[in-house]
């Protein structure tokens, strides 16, 4: 196993974790990163470790992701010049240019000063709820698509990071690490990569897709493939999006009211049920603040209810047995 050592270094009154870790080429030691919090260092030193065991020292690098921070009214504030000079060279009518402004005008009252790379799908269906709650449903889809098109701006000029399960890459799993298998996830909303191990379900989807994609490229006989993302078209081209398929299965199931981040929830839920408490379910999800797997907190409740039923029936036979 890799020799990775986290220190405890103090200075001026505050404390820092170095980590180090030896090369196993060199057998030097050499300095990966200075952390403020024990547990940061604790889950750097963990994925440093696993990197090094299944021999990716050459990854051992700060993560290639970068996001400029822009708020949703200065990329908002941006695509409004791009819709101008469209207007300008009249390939947009007069009424749709002004129509735009209007509705980012609107939407700058309620999402201006959020960044946009920390919006999530769900920010968007609650607002689209509430405006088809006030107004018409055509009304709700042309501000969806305002909205849609900022978004597709903020991609394009790096503002906004894809989800982070659609940008993993076959080589972020390692399907043979001790029989499990691990897989690394950056999220651009807290800056933080994971490494987390396989469950064996998960396991077994990928290994399914993988498949799928070798078939169908083998039997179409696609031999150039663009990039080596996990969810991609079968030319390898990354899938960015995936509403229309997600809207798609909730329609065939029959679920109405199911989003993407339900998964979150649930995931968190059925974690707590089989016995976890809310520090590990915290870490398993990727929370920064254990106030935000709170919610989740009468669910240990009743899980711990259910064990000390458990308990006094277990007491109530042993009195009957110990009876003569």
């Amino acid at each position: 196993m890799a020799t990775v050592v986290i220190q405890k270094r103090k200075r001026n009154g505050k404390k820092s974790y170095p980590v180090h870790y030896k090369d196993p080429v060199t057998f030097k030691s050499v300095h990966y990163k200075t952390f403020k919090k024990y547990k940061e260092a604790q889950s750097a030193a963990h994925e440093l470790r696993a990197l090094i065991d299944t021999g990716r020292l050459a990854e051992v690098k700060k993560p290639k992701y970068k996001v400029n921070l822009l708020t949703f009214k200065e990329v908002a504030d941006l695509k409004l010049e791009v819709w101008q000079d469209r207007f300008t060279r009249k390939e947009i009518a007069k009424d749709t240019y002004e129509g735009y402004m209007w509705r980012v005008k609107v939407l700058n009252r309620v999402f201006g000063s959020r960044l946009l790379c920390e919006m999530s799908q769900k920010d968007i269906l609650d607002y689209q709820s509430r405006i088809l709650q006030e107004f018409s449903a055509a009304t709700s889809n042309r501000s969806l698509f305002v909205i849609k098109q900022i978004f597709k701006y903020g991609f394009e000029i790096n503002a906004r990071s894809d989800d982070p399960s659609i940008n993993i890459k076959w080589t972020d799993i390692n399907f043979n690490f001790d029989s499990q298998g691990l897989i690394k996830l950056y999220r651009t909303k807290n800056k933080k990569r994971r490494t987390e191990f396989l469950m064996p379900r998960t396991k077994k989807a990928l290994l399914n897709w993988k498949a799928h994609l070798e078939y169908m490229r083998h039997r179409r006989k696609i031999t150039e493939i663009k990039s080596d993302h996990v969810f991609c078209r079968l030319n390898g081209a990354p899938i960015k999006r995936f509403d229309s398929a997600w809207n798609a299965i909730c329609k065939l199931v029959g679920f109405d009211d199911f989003h993407y981040h339900d998964l979150r929830h649930t995931f968190c839920s059925n974690l707590i049920m089989s016995g976890s408490d809310i520090k590990e379910a915290k870490d398993m999800i990727g929370h920064s603040d254990l106030s935000m797997t709170d919610r989740y907190s009468h669910l240990t409740l009743l899980h711990k209810k259910d064990c000390q039923n458990r308990l006094a029936n277990h007491y109530e036979r042993t009195e009957k047995i110990a009876k003569p």
